[in-house]
């Protein structure tokens, strides 16, 4: 899935930000500020976070279908940057892995 590295017109991520509310590490509620979209399609929503309480970061995928707001973390990392230059490149295709595989 690509993701369009714009921020969506009308959209504030930040008045969302309850959706996804407090630290899965330490449990402190994130500060709207530290909240940033890397990319969008259609109704799904790529978000970086760094919690400024013990600084982790988390990759957050938000979809909004009919009215309903689902939400994936994953902990991560990487830095803002990382997610956009990363995110740019192709995926790794099964011919990447045996290619690998036979050069070892």
């Amino acid at each position: 899935m690509k993701f369009i590295p714009t921020m969506r017109p009308g959209f504030d991520i930040r008045s969302s930000s309850d959706c996804f509310g407090t630290c899965s590490v330490c449990k402190s509620p994130y500060d709207p500020w530290s909240v940033h979209e890397i990319g969008a399609q259609e109704e799904r929503y790529l978000l970086h976070i760094v919690c400024q309480k013990c600084q982790t970061a988390i990759l957050a995928l938000i979809s909004v279908q009919n009215s309903e707001v689902k939400t994936l973390e994953l902990i991560t990392d990487l830095n803002q940057k990382d997610v956009i230059k990363f995110g740019r490149k192709e995926p790794i295709s099964v011919n990447d892995v045996l290619e690998l595989h036979n050069q070892l």
